[in-house]
């Protein structure tokens, strides 16, 4: 079996690149910001897309038809700046998944946070290969409809020094699980299922 963890992260490090603007703002109704965070969602999409297609470590490498994933369009809402709650002794937990893998990990971060105007909140998970990449999966109310059944990841890197992190649904992926069977992917733990629809990140891939 696989491992999602060797073989997804290098897409997750990769910068976004900010484009520039040709329209005015005011056409579209949003701000210089939004126009430009947008066009980085899109801009790393087209690289992720790019590294799925070439590489070898992507589910769809012997897949010459493959061309894209599917997404949502980038929507800034689903952007929003939490505190980092770390827990004083964190609690350590073995991943149930779909195989007998059951990789360990450290239950540390507790990300509360308001969407579409809705209280929630996700635990952050590290483990000793990554101390400073928070691995954040969750399961909404699109899973099994527009999203993965199994429900989504995000990736956060931690900065020293810093108290609050972005938590962008835009960037959620799915598992390896969800396009080959070959891989080992942790179950979402129901301490993460959102009371809410994120339709935000990647879509079910068809």
């Amino acid at each position: 079996m696989k491992n999602i963890f060797g073989s997804y992260v290098f897409f997750i490090f990769l910068g976004f690149a900010f484009g520039s603007c040709s329209q005015s703002s005011s056409q579209f109704g949003l701000s210089t910001e939004d126009i430009n965070y947008i066009q980085s969602i899109q801009s790393f999409r087209n690289t992720q897309d790019s590294l799925f297609r070439i590489s070898k470590e992507s589910p769809f490498y012997k897949h010459k038809n493959f061309t894209k994933l599917n997404y949502f369009e980038p929507n800034s809402q689903y952007r929003v700046l939490v505190k980092v709650a770390s827990q004083i002794d964190p609690e350590i937990i073995q991943f149930q998944t779909n195989t007998e893998r059951m990789p360990v990990y450290l239950k540390k971060y507790l990300f509360d946070f308001t969407l579409s105007g809705h209280r929630d909140s996700l635990w952050g998970y590290i483990n000793n290969k990554s101390p400073n990449r928070i691995f954040v999966p969750f399961k909404d109310f699109t899973n099994g409809t527009t999203t993965y059944g199994g429900g989504r990841y995000m990736d956060i890197d931690l900065e020293q020094g810093k108290d609050s992190v972005w938590l962008d649904f835009n960037t959620a992926y799915n598992p390896y699980c969800h396009y080959d069977t070959g891989y080992s992917c942790p179950i979402v733990p129901k301490e993460n299922y959102l009371q809410i629809a994120v339709e935000a990140g990647e879509k079910i891939y068809k």
